[in-house]
């Protein structure tokens, strides 16, 4: 079942044209790994870095560490099966990590 990644590039690509159309400057993560020590890890589907921010994360980097870098300015998850997880504990944890 392909569903969720046909959303999760759809979804993906209508950020990216948007930010594309208004001259935003962006960089997408896709199921990448955020950790803050003490807090937790969380790999959402969609996690964008946005304007001043787009630069902050070097291209070769695997786990995005949120004791150096801030949190990314926009994280999307894409809730098919998972929608109850997506709005109980991986929510939680996105709060705890201060994604928006």
């Amino acid at each position: 079942m392909c569903d969720h990644s046909y959303d999760n590039f759809s979804i993906g690509y209508a950020v990216a044209l948007f930010s594309g159309i208004k001259d935003i400057p962006l960089v997408g993560l896709t199921n990448c790994s955020l950790r803050k020590i003490g807090e937790g890890e969380a790999q959402p589907d969609l996690a964008f870095y946005i304007g001043e921010n787009a630069e902050i994360i070097p291209p070769d980097t695997t786990i995005v560490d949120l004791d150096v870098y801030s949190p990314p300015d926009l994280v999307i998850e894409i809730a098919k099966t998972s929608f109850s997880d997506d709005i109980g504990s991986k929510r939680m944890l996105h709060e705890k990590l201060n994604f928006t």
